[in-house]
Order: structure tokens, then sequence, then C-alpha cells
């Protein structure tokens, strides 16, 4: 059996939409790009993420260059300096995403030397 919801007067709906609106101002709901907040976490995330792959073993200068960029970022949202937050965490995540990719693609040459390695003992076990 299918439920009907009750129908909200209009005036509380006209009501939501205007809270809405107020609280996305306030928030800077208008503005094109990403709060620093959300700049800060999604550069975070791909730091956390490069870390895990090994980019401190991999890709040192590029990491520390992140993570030093990071934590100014993280030291401009406190000040309030949102441009110069979002800047740099914008900066901090692109380091951290090429420090990623240079610690997949090493770990990725060095299981490609693996396999040729395996490769070659095989074919010499293969004609003995």
């Amino acid at each position: 059996m299918l439920m009907r919801l009750p129908r909200l007067p209009a005036a509380f709906a006209a009501g939501a939409i205007c809270a809405l609106v107020l609280v996305m101002a306030a928030c800077g709901g208008g503005r094109a790009s990403p709060s620093a907040t959300a700049a800060i976490a999604l550069a975070t995330e791909s730091v956390n993420r490069a870390r895990t792959d090994g980019a401190l073993q991999s890709a040192q200068e590029p990491m520390q260059e992140a993570q030093q960029k990071l934590t100014a970022a993280q030291l401009a949202a406190a000040r309030d300096d949102n441009d110069q937050a979002i800047r740099l965490a914008t900066e901090a995540k692109a380091d951290a995403d090429l420090a990623d990719t240079t610690a997949r693609a090493a770990e990725a040459e060095r299981a490609a030397a693996a396999v040729k390695q395996d490769a070659g003992i095989l074919r010499q076990q293969g004609t003995r």
C-alpha cells in the first residue's frame, strides 16, 4: 500500500526556502570556488592517500611540498584568509597527487622488474 505524504502549507515551504537561501549566503554558497574547509579536506585526503601508497619513500620532495602547503592552508583558514587557504590547499592537493602518482609508478616499476627476473629464472629452468 502506498502512503500519501501530507502537503506542506505554502507559508511553511516558502519559509524553508528563505531559510535555506540565507544559510547558503552566510556560508558562501554563492561562490564559484570551493570553501576553504572543503579544499583542505580534499588536500588532506590526497596527502593521506599518497602517504598510504608509499610517497614518503618514493616521492619525498613533492610529498614534503604537499604537507607544507597543507599546513600553511590550515593556518590561513584559521586566520580566516579563505582565498589563501583555498589556493594553498589546491596546490597541496596537486603536489600530493604528483607524489602519489610517482609512488605508484615506482611500485609498478619494481613489480615489472620482479616479473622480468622471475621470467628469466623460469626460462633458465626450462632450458635445463
